[in-house]
């Protein structure tokens, strides 16, 4: 039940995903190379602020009841983030 309005990529240099009701989902092209539990991770991440669009507990509540790579999703992107930003 949480599809976007519309899926689009983003060459964005400071975000990994961005989702609003009316304008949809933008992904950064850069997640490619990521894991596919991170890319798993930042896509259900934004598709739950279509239901909740702030970090409250209840958005959090609902992130880790549809994925189980939440935390590590999180460390992998800490530590080789700065790496895929720097690509293109």
């Amino acid at each position: 039940q949480l599809i976007p309005a519309a899926i689009s990529l983003t060459y964005a240099k400071t975000f990994w995903g961005v989702c609003r009701a009316r304008t949809g989902i933008k992904l950064n092209w850069r997640l490619i190379c990521a894991p596919a539990s991170v890319q798993d991770y930042v896509c259900i991440h934004e598709l739950c602020h279509l239901r909740h669009p702030n970090h409250s507990p209840a958005f959090w509540a609902l992130t880790h009841s549809l994925t189980p790579h939440v935390d590590q999703a999180e460390q992998w992107l800490k530590a080789h983030g700065s790496e895929l930003f720097r690509l293109g």
